[in-house]
């Protein structure tokens, strides 16, 4: 019935995920129905041939099908079919905007996947919300006291007073009670790159000063024993810098300086 391919085993998986499912769940907790086999190529209504799909996978199967059919003729019927996820469609869209008729989501069934997302919502969980909440391990986080109050952190000082931080500092007197300072980020160069014509902290002022492409930049660095390869706008961009053909780009003068 269809190929055997790779679209063929992500669509059977969905498929075998979703033969779990009771098919009650269609009418009350925002499932479609879905034939495996579709009815334009020869499918049937029968229980066998019918599973339950989410929103995503449901369009996810269709668009799957288009790539296992075996003829052109079946190949275009599972186009149109997919066509009908989509809302901007010429000829499909204006079926199913949000209304009675729009079986792939209706106003119902936006509502009721929605509220399933907030009571499945796992940042949520209570051993999430234990976990973050547990943020006094983080160096840069201070202990503080406003009017009395001890807070393990600025950020549990602004929940508590349902304000931002930095009205916080502003209208709230704060005294911090761990006296560890913040850290300053601090970034660091690993390389500097070495060229025929002096050592530079970034490509960038190679790009600028020296005027090689960023793209023959990327290969140089990328593999600095390989040879270079002259061919028509490359060798016009570097032949400035005289590069030798029969030597690497290591040979040719380039390389990283690493620092500890």
């Amino acid at each position: 019935m269809f190929l055997d391919n790779k679209y063929a085993k992500v669509y059977y998986q969905i498929i075998n995920r979703a033969l779990v499912r009771l098919y009650k769940k269609v009418k009350n907790d925002g499932y479609q129905k879905h034939h495996i086999i579709p009815k334009c190529i020869g499918g049937t209504d029968d229980a066998t041939n019918l599973v339950v799909l989410t929103y995503k996978e449901h369009r996810v199967c269709h668009c799957l099908l288009i790539k296992m059919q075996l003829t052109k003729n079946a190949e275009i019927k599972m186009r149109h079919a997919y066509g009908f996820f989509n809302k901007s469609s010429r000829y499909n869209g204006p079926r199913y905007k949000h209304g009675k008729d729009n079986i792939f989501s209706t106003l119902e069934i936006v509502e009721q996947v929605r509220q399933r997302m907030i009571d499945n919502n796992p940042m949520k969980a209570p051993e999430q919300r234990q976990r973050m909440s547990l943020n006094n391990n983080n160096p840069n986080v201070r202990s503080m006291s406003i009017n009395g109050i001890d807070f393990l952190s600025e950020a549990e000082a602004c929940r508590y007073f349902n304000t931002t931080l930095y009205l916080l500092r502003r209208n709230y007197t704060i005294q911090y009670t761990d006296k560890r300072p913040k850290s300053a980020r601090v970034f660091t160069l690993k390389d500097k790159f070495i060229t025929p014509t002096g050592i530079f902290k970034t490509k960038k002022q190679i790009q600028k000063i020296v005027g090689i492409p960023e793209w023959t930049l990327n290969t140089i660095y990328n593999n600095l024993d390989a040879y270079p390869i002259i061919n028509g706008r490359a060798s016009k961009k570097i032949d400035h810098l005289n590069i030798n053909p029969d030597k690497t780009w290591r040979d040719n003068g380039f390389g990283l300086v690493s620092i500890p």
